[in-house]
């Protein structure tokens, strides 16, 4: 680590410009990453709560929101393709292999005990089956994915771990900020629980914007990059329109993995409680010997601890549901005798259930310049397709040196979703032990992903 800098004499040496990230989900990871590669003093505040994982195995936007993406050096104009542009690079910097990505629709429903593509990917059937979506769960049923070669959570998982390894940053777990305090001869700095100042040439806010609240200094009207409106709402005003939800997150360690060579994601309804009206959902995938699940609560709900209880019980009854054909784990074997341990975390306002997707930077109102701005507010709340078409735009501006250093994506053509069938026997399904193909209907299968290598 270099040393911090006299506040007083920052230069445009990268070395003698500080960076300081919060938040612990993929806009602060991907932010810390590019500033580091960029030769920037980085420290990473992660926060007590974490951040949320990628609930689903592969890219994707809330509907409706894959709009023209903004700023120069878009790929394919959208922001989608941005943000696999953003991941692209970032995975190079850091030398991992990731991609090229195939486009389409890698999430399966499990219903009348089969896997099916989603119907929202029928546009005959796209706003009836969004609709019995509860709130936040409307977010994943993106229009269309874009997926790596590699799921998102081991992907994750190796880049963490590349970045703590190589020293290019100190991590500092479990102490809140406190203050963001003005810049002054070039510097900003921010004021820990603990007592700790922070000199800081950048500051990016990568947190629940509604913990901002209780952040000294905070307080300011924000709007997107590039926007000229009149506002007076700050950055928890703004996330108090999108009405939050909890996300309860299990992961689990298996015995031994199954599902290999299967990229999809999954989503099932959870058996109702007494006097719930509407279905609730559990969404995730499979990661080599490990398996990521997700449900979403409502405030009030994650308030309960016995609630929460009662869903996780749900979500491992849903998964012996799911995963109880012997294709899967072998004669005799259930979901549950498979799990050698498990992580359960629940994070408050960790999800969007409304309001416009963010997919840009938000900084200062009346910032004229957002290459001299001190400070910028990420968000995780729309999912990690979202922050990372929000960090490449950061990034171009703040970290361009880290963002040539990359290697430019590498698209592949897209490919329609599988026409569902109509056969549901066991040995149709396409589960492992059979092939998979498109005409495996039990779980229709999108094109084999081509890879560049191994993590």
């Amino acid at each position: 680590m270099t040393s911090s800098p006299n506040p007083t004499a920052v230069t445009q040496d990268p070395a003698f410009q500080p960076v300081v990230v919060t938040g612990d989900g993929w806009a602060a990871l991907a932010s810390a990453a590019f500033a580091a590669r960029a030769g920037h003093p980085v420290t990473w505040v992660s926060g007590s709560a974490g951040g949320l994982r990628a609930p689903l195995p592969a890219l994707g936007l809330p509907p409706g929101s894959d709009a023209e993406a903004q700023g120069e050096g878009e790929p394919g104009g959208s922001a989608l393709a941005g943000a696999w542009e953003c991941l692209a690079r970032l995975t190079s910097a850091w030398d991992l292999a990731a991609g090229p990505a195939r486009e389409g629709i890698f999430l399966r429903e499990f219903r009348n005990k089969s896997f099916r593509a989603p119907r929202w990917s029928k546009e005959s059937q796209a706003v009836s089956a969004r609709a019995e979506l509860w709130g936040a769960e409307r977010l994943l049923s993106a229009d269309r994915e874009l997926h790596v070669g590699t799921d998102l959570l081991a992907l994750e998982d190796e880049l963490r771990r590349r970045l703590l390894a190589s020293g290019s940053l100190r991590r500092i777990e479990g102490v809140p900020l406190t203050q963001v305090r003005a810049r002054a001869e070039g510097l900003s700095s921010v004021l820990l629980a603990s007592g700790e100042e922070l000199p800081a040439w950048k500051v990016v806010v990568a947190s629940p914007w509604g913990e901002t609240r209780t952040v000294e200094g905070l307080g300011f009207a924000v709007l997107p990059w590039g926007s000229k409106k009149k506002t007076d709402s700050t950055a928890a005003d703004v996330a108090r329109k999108w009405k939050t939800v909890g996300a309860l997150q299990v992961l689990f360690e298996h015995s031994r993995a199954f599902g290999q060579g299967v990229r999809e994601g999954f989503y099932s309804a959870l058996s109702r409680e007494a006097g719930q009206e509407d279905d609730r959902h559990v969404f995730g995938y499979l990661s080599g010997a490990r398996s990521l699940w997700t449900t979403f609560l409502a405030p009030e709900e994650g308030e309960d601890n016995h609630a929460i209880a009662k869903r996780l019980r749900r979500i491992k009854q849903a998964l012996t549901r799911m995963f109880g054909q012997p294709e899967w784990l072998g004669e005799g074997t259930e979901f549950g005798s498979s799990v050698s341990g498990e992580s359960v975390r629940y994070l408050e306002g960790a999800f969007a259930s409304g309001g416009e997707a963010v997919l840009q930077p938000h900084g200062p109102a009346g910032e004229k310049r957002e290459a001299d701005a001190a400070l910028v507010f990420l968000t995780d709340a729309f999912g990690p397709g979202a922050a990372l078409e929000q960090v490449r735009q950061l990034t171009g501006c703040w970290f361009a040196g880290a963002w040539e250093n990359g290697r430019p994506a590498e698209l592949a053509e897209e490919e329609p979703v599988q026409e569902e069938a109509a056969d549901h026997s066991a040995e149709s399904r396409g589960m492992p032990g059979t092939p998979l193909t498109s005409e495996s209907p039990g779980l229709d299968r999108s094109p084999e992903i081509s890879a560049s290598g191994p993590l």
